[in-house]
């Protein structure tokens, strides 16, 4: 069919919206790409930043309203009249994860610790229902994102308590994983998990005001998913490094010949406890003191509210461990 005189013809528009549906459907695919991280197949972390931000204003939106606009005297006032045991029972809780042993899986070949990146991936969408990249997040029960490196984040709308369920049914899935540079060592897979709750970073936001730190309106909703997500992250620290301490002591107990080998790749997961430092430990125990005095070392760098931050996060997160 001819078109008139400088208009195409109908074949020619034809190809041309083929053409554009393509690159539309090019576009879509790398748009799946950005928004998933890798061998993981599981979102960015962009995406987890934003829906903690969502959640928060969802579940305590009505406590925080103004709250950016207050001076500082009017938000101590404030966060004083807070009752927090109205928002103990609130569905929203965060994750965060660290990956053991990736350093060593990657030295059977990095397609190793690519294998265990999908397969923690595998078990955060097949086993526990991360949604499909392609899936709303909103209204989603769980949602796992590939954090950065060798961690994972997630959030839960749950309460603590089924939150940290959640979390032990994770570590149980991910511990079956076969990664044969992990099995020669006589390891399997695992991941230190961390939970947090609306109402720890509530709690952590209040103490933080009522201990004299600045906060400036803007940046105030902002603190409280970072003091949350602050927590659940010094938990996860926690948990990895007494295990890593105590698997260390264990080799060194028994004079195994993988201390050697392994020993550089977990000092770092072991807040860099030295071969004298597990010694004296095996001989005089005190693994947790030995964990807080260096939580304690590391928070004596920076400045007062910082100071006084890293220590109300340390306090909320030791509860329970």
């Amino acid at each position: 069919i001819t078109g008139s005189e400088g208009e195409p013809t109908l074949e020619e528009a034809l190809r041309k919206l083929a053409r554009l549906e393509e690159e539309n459907a090019n576009l879509r695919q790398e748009m799946r790409e950005y928004k998933r991280n890798g061998v993981s197949g599981l979102r960015r972390r962009e995406g987890f930043y934003r829906l903690v931000e969502d959640r928060l204003k969802e579940k305590a939106g009505w406590l925080l309203d103004g709250l950016e606009m207050l001076s500082d005297e009017g938000l101590i006032k404030k966060v004083d009249e807070w009752s927090l045991d109205t928002v103990t029972a609130e569905k929203f809780s965060v994750l965060m994860g660290d990956i053991a042993y990736l350093s060593l899986a990657n030295k059977g070949g990095h397609r190793q610790g690519d294998n265990l990146l999908a397969d923690i991936g595998a078990v955060a969408t097949q086993k526990l229902g991360s949604p499909d990249i392609d899936a709303p997040e909103k209204g989603a029960y769980f949602v796992a994102y590939r954090h950065c490196g060798d961690e994972f984040s997630a959030v839960i709308e749950d309460t603590l308590e089924n939150a940290n369920k959640l979390a032990e049914r994770f570590s149980e899935e991910v511990a079956k994983s076969k990664i044969g540079s992990l099995e020669k060592y006589g390891l399997e897979p695992r991941i230190d998990i961390g939970t947090a709750h609306l109402v720890e970073g509530l709690e952590a936001f209040k103490e933080l005001v009522r201990g004299g730190v600045k906060i400036p309106g803007g940046n105030r909703m902002r603190k409280i998913q970072d003091l949350m997500i602050e927590i659940a992250d010094q938990r996860s620290i926690i948990i990895k490094v007494k295990t890593r301490i105590n698997f260390l002591m264990s080799l060194r107990a028994h004079k195994s010949d993988f201390f050697a080998l392994v020993i550089d790749d977990l000092r770092k997961g072991a807040l860099g406890a030295k071969d004298e430092e597990i010694d004296h430990l095996l001989e005089n125990g005190g693994v947790d003191l030995f964990v807080d005095e260096k939580l304690e070392e590391s928070m004596k760098e920076g400045q007062q509210g910082a100071f006084l931050e890293k220590d109300i996060v340390k306090k909320i997160a030791t509860r329970g461990l």
